[in-house]
């Protein structure tokens, strides 16, 4: 890895660190850091873990934002998101870190609504709000108004996992303190980690749902969660979720196991389905039944089922 602008070790604490890892978002990233620097607010640094990207993102920050002492670039070999997100905090040096999409922006009052919401109650160790979703062509918006049952840490803890709840990573603040787990994780995390991070916060730290809208979250087709190789690579992703190690004396989620096992392989079937790979999308399937059949059955998953099979039985005979 090298240093590429500036260096954030070695300063003087302070309040937030923003962490955008990216790769081959030139297209989006100054949207994004643009409105982290709109903020009314100095006492923040950015910092940008650059995944190898090959799209002219190192030459567009450097003329655009190495003026600016509190940014930070780094630039590493591809690793994937969740590497380049551990690194990025790593390097922080902050009390708080909040996490940013490179493909997203905040809205202009972010901060003033965190540090609000931090003066009522320091004690708090994560921070999250609402999130406006915007269509590729930007004509539809939706804004998210899921509740948390944050009284029952239990209770959010399986409602996010099995998705009956839902909340963007973008714009979460959480105590630097209370990531070293994971970033000191003695295995390779999986690429949708972030959801891991989400989930474990909720179980186990004091949360706040904010009612405020913090982030505009836009749609496009390079989205990570759209992409195949990602989904070919979560495979870890629910041993993960489940570690003792990360569930620490909160094994009474394990019994959840099952039906999140169901619940991803029913989603990795539906990308596999999309992409037309047959053994891929039926072989998940049909682990998710096995995992839970409650939570993976349902008609269009036998629709798809039934099309995988014969799918694959023509390409034997033809």
């Amino acid at each position: 890895m090298s240093l590429q602008v500036n260096d954030s070790r070695g300063l003087d604490k302070i309040k937030y660190a923003f962490i955008v890892p990216t790769y081959n978002y030139a297209h989006f990233i100054v949207r994004a850091l643009d409105s982290i620097f709109c903020q009314k607010s100095i006492d923040f640094q950015v910092i940008v873990m650059d995944d190898g990207s090959t799209d002219g993102t190192k030459s567009l920050l450097y003329s655009r934002y190495s003026s600016k002492k509190n940014f930070y670039y780094y630039f590493q070999d591809n690793k994937g998101p969740n590497v380049a997100c551990c690194e990025a905090i790593r390097r922080s040096t902050a009390e708080y870190i909040i996490f940013m999409a490179a493909d997203d922006c905040l809205k202009a009052d972010y901060i003033q609504t965190i540090n609000s919401i931090l003066d009522r109650d320091p004690s708090l160790d994560v921070v999250f709000g609402r999130s406006c979703s915007i269509s590729i062509d930007g004509k539809r918006k939706k804004i998210s108004n899921d509740l948390f049952p944050l009284d029952d840490p239990l209770a959010c803890f399986r409602a996010f996992i099995l998705g009956d709840i839902s909340a963007t990573t973008c714009g979460t603040l959480v105590k630097r303190k209370l990531l070293k787990e994971f970033i000191d994780y003695p295995a390779a995390l999986p690429k949708s980690f972030d959801i891991v991070v989400i989930a474990h916060l909720l179980l186990k730290y004091r949360c706040f749902q904010s009612q405020s809208v913090f982030v505009d979250v836009y749609d496009h087709n390079k989205r990570f969660r759209n992409n195949i190789l990602a989904t070919k690579n979560d495979a870890g992703l629910v041993d993960v979720m489940f570690d003792p190690i990360l569930m620490g004396c909160h094994d009474e989620a394990l019994i959840y196991k099952a039906e999140f096992l169901a619940k991803t392989q029913k989603s990795r079937g539906r990308i596999f389905f999309r992409e037309e790979m047959w053994r891929e999308a039926l072989e998940s399937y049909i682990s998710a039944v096995r995992a839970n059949a409650n939570v993976a059955l349902d008609l269009q998953v036998l629709k798809r089922m039934f099309v995988s099979f014969m799918m694959l039985k023509w390409k034997r005979t033809n």
